[in-house]
């Protein structure tokens, strides 16, 4: 179910769109920039109700101590894609070596933090700038993992970028906290082209399409950075692109994102349109307060079973049953591996939806005979 945007929508007016088209000739930092005036907003001001709180909540602080390979500490943004599994930059993590002491501090929606060992390094990918760190426990079970998508976005799609960074330009030596900054999708090529605030420190932090909630990219550049950290446009690896590197060389991990193209499906407007006789495998409930929407046309009057298949050991989930005006006609709340719905229908448009009860997540598979 799609999470309100109010918030969100009523700053986006206050991002201004960069004006500058001759990308080619200007200088790429690794640094980040704003864009003309800093424009992002402390996360510890917004109601700790609202849904983009619980967003900030997997994304940390990426702590990279000095040593061997470093003169002094220094840090970056990293987000959880699964239970365990923290994704930042690849210049932020570019040798095994590098993980060694790494930390990441995560701040619940309470207000607590807490400091994990992320050190365990898994992989990383220079092209794409990802590293992938494996934490200690499963830190995704209490701050929750990001849902990514497997869509490139479009132009002029609206997006913010939660971040761990201060304005160390203009105020000198600052505690990073959470930010969230917005903009818009400005140009989309090999690079997601965006104009939402980031400074160094921001490298490794995610980029969600204000919309669905998923993280479309991975924020990692800048473009024309001056001393003060002000350029022109920032830029993103795509998501998809990631992902699927990621399923070809690192299929091992299991990640808190889509299972398929059939996202985004988290709204009845959204349903992906489904008929008898047809099983949809490979699905997730990846996120709390996800839902998964199918459209259903029946012709013809008659017996209709919709079974989900589940492991109930790693997620409860629930289906339900909707008829065309979204109201709740039956539905299948069990504590098996199998949920059933097993009714007479009249031909006409339903709605399936995968429910995780009580925010449970899990893998499942659907069928309709």
């Amino acid at each position: 179910m799609n999470l309100q945007t109010t918030f969100l929508l009523s700053f986006l007016s206050l991002i201004l769109a960069c004006g500058q088209e001759n990308l080619g000739e200007l200088k790429l930092s690794s640094g980040k920039v704003v864009i003309d005036s800093l424009e992002w907003y402390e996360m510890d001001n917004i109601a700790r109700s609202h849904p983009v709180r619980e967003l900030g909540t997997f994304v940390g602080k990426v702590v990279l101590p000095k040593g061997l390979t470093r003169a002094n500490e220094s840090r970056c943004t990293g987000f959880l894609i699964s239970q365990n599994i923290l994704m930042t930059n690849h210049h932020c993590i570019p040798t095994a070596l590098d993980a060694r002491g790494v930390s990441v501090l995560f701040t619940g929606l309470d207000g607590n933090q807490e400091t994990i060992d992320c050190s365990t390094f898994v992989g990383n990918n220079q092209q794409l700038d990802f590293a992938l760190l494996k934490c200690e426990g499963a830190p995704g079970e209490i701050y929750g993992v990001a849902k990514l998508a497997t869509q490139i976005p479009k132009e002029g799609d609206k997006i913010f970028v939660i971040q761990q960074n201060c304005d160390f330009y203009l105020k000198g030596p600052c505690d990073p906290t959470q930010k969230i900054s917005l903009g818009l999708v400005k140009k989309v090529e090999d690079e997601i082209f965006h104009d939402a605030d980031t400074l160094g420190g921001s490298s490794g932090s995610p980029v969600f399409n204000q919309d669905t909630k998923k993280v479309v990219g991975l924020h990692h550049a800048g473009w024309g950075a001056n001393y003060y950290g002000r350029g022109v446009i920032n830029l993103a690896v795509p998501m998809k692109k990631i992902v699927s590197h990621m399923d070809r060389f690192f299929s091992s991990v299991e990640v808190g994102g889509e299972a398929s193209a059939l996202e985004p499906n988290n709204s009845p407007e959204l349903a992906v349109k489904i008929e008898i006789g047809q099983e949809i495998s490979h699905q997730k409930i990846a996120t709390r307060g996800d839902i998964d929407f199918y459209k259903l046309k029946i012709l013809f009057e008659g017996s209709v079973t919709i079974q989900l298949d589940l492991n109930h050991r790693d997620g409860d989930l629930d289906l339900f049953l909707l008829d065309s005006s979204k109201k709740v006609i039956f539905h299948s709340q069990g504590t098996e591996d199998i949920e059933l719905i097993n009714e007479v229908l009249k031909a006409g448009e339903f709605f399936v939806a995968v429910v995780g009860h009580k925010g449970a997540m899990g893998d499942y598979k659907l069928n309709t005979l």
